[in-house]
């Protein structure tokens, strides 16, 4: 009898054993989640930037990243994410609102039933009165961590402007090169110039005219600015790489951009921090790159059990000035190779730090890392 009994209780002991053991890889093992992201422009430097930043958080929480690059065609990016959700079937896909077709590649997603998440540019307050908020109409609408364009606008004005007044040029005379005024980056951007220049008498905008993001199309049009606008002591921006085809136009007239006429953008572009290091650009607001590698913190916790909509389900880029009184100590770190990679993403994660209360998604954050 008693060996019976021992005989069922070793029986029920191995029957239980390899009932954990079949449900061990889904419960213990963490699956390996396939991310897209839809890139408006991946050679350009700011892009650039932001994948490695992007590739080295999934390498750091075990994502498997696929990046698409639609070369500014937002026909195309929706064709190549329709394609992608039906034939790739990621767990979650980050796209921008790239000439307004952001509303489109949500609903394909919710069809689709993919994870989508929207960074660097927001939908257009009609869109929002159309599609809602995050979760609130599309529940695969996660959430979206974008740049507050227009502060980051007003502070780079008020910088080139400070800087200009340093130089006794009296009355600041301003002109501006902005982006795609479609994208809502480069009108939010030019709302920030305006609103700095508001209200003061000591400062006229005299034109903004668009730039199309382009080196070449900025360094032309402030040949024609500085011909019809002689007395321009600042022009402003919306990108790096407008401000250094602003510096090398400035050059070509025999003007020099730090010293007769102040220039700035934004992104951190690496040529444009060295132009901060020789004096020729004055600053360049941005951080805003890293804005990918967070969201997959956000997404890693989120798949984990740990719903970051306790915090917030709309996010607001940290974007910083670099000027030359901080270019040297950021540039000794980004100038090592690879140094994305020597961050722990980890760390910024809830589900490996079950008592972090609040993300800390600031550059001090990731400097104290090195």
């Amino acid at each position: 009898m008693i060996h019976n009994k021992i005989y069922c209780l070793s029986k029920r002991l191995c029957l239980c054993f390899l009932i954990l053991m079949s449900v061990a890889p889904f419960s213990f093992a963490e699956k390996t989640y396939k991310i897209a992201f839809f890139s408006p422009y991946a050679t350009d430097s700011f892009w650039k930037l932001s994948q490695c930043f992007m590739r080295a958080a999934c390498n750091d929480l075990g994502f498997e990243l696929k990046i698409y690059d639609s070369f500014a065609n937002h026909n195309k990016m929706v064709k190549q994410f329709q394609e992608a959700i039906k034939n790739d079937k990621p767990d979650a896909v980050l796209f921008q609102n790239l000439k307004k077709n952001a509303d489109t590649m949500i609903k394909i997603a919710e069809l689709g039933k993919v994870y989508c998440f929207l960074f660097n540019s927001g939908l257009t307050r009609k869109q929002y009165e159309q599609m809602g908020l995050p979760r609130q109409l599309f529940n695969y609408w996660l959430g979206e961590m974008l740049p507050d364009d227009e502060r980051a606008g007003y502070k780079l004005a008020n910088i080139l402007i400070d800087k200009s007044k340093e130089k006794n040029h009296g009355i600041i005379n301003i002109s501006g090169i902005s982006g795609i005024r479609s994208h809502g980056a480069a009108a939010e951007r030019e709302n920030g110039l305006i609103r700095a220049i508001k209200g003061r008498n000591d400062v006229n905008l005299y034109r903004i005219v668009p730039g199309r993001w382009e080196k070449e199309r900025a360094k032309q049009s402030v040949k024609q600015l500085m011909k019809k606008y002689p007395d321009t002591t600042v022009v402003w921006t919306a990108s790096d790489n407008m401000a250094l085809g602003v510096a090398e136009g400035l050059k070509e007239m025999g003007l020099k951009a730090g010293k007769n006429v102040m220039t700035g953008g934004f992104d951190w572009g690496y040529d444009a921090l060295k132009s901060i290091q020789k004096g020729e650009i004055t600053a360049s607001i941005g951080g805003h790159f890293m804005d990918g590698g967070w969201i997959m913190v956000l997404l890693y916790d989120n798949f984990n059990g740990f719903d970051f909509a306790s915090e917030n389900i709309r996010m607001t880029s940290q974007m910083n000035a670099i000027t030359k009184d901080n270019v040297n100590a950021y540039l000794k770190i980004v100038e090592t190779p690879g140094w994305e990679e020597k961050i722990d993403f980890r760390k910024f994660s809830k589900r490996h730090n079950p008592n972090l209360k609040k993300y800390d998604f600031s550059l001090e954050a990731v400097l104290s890392q090195f």
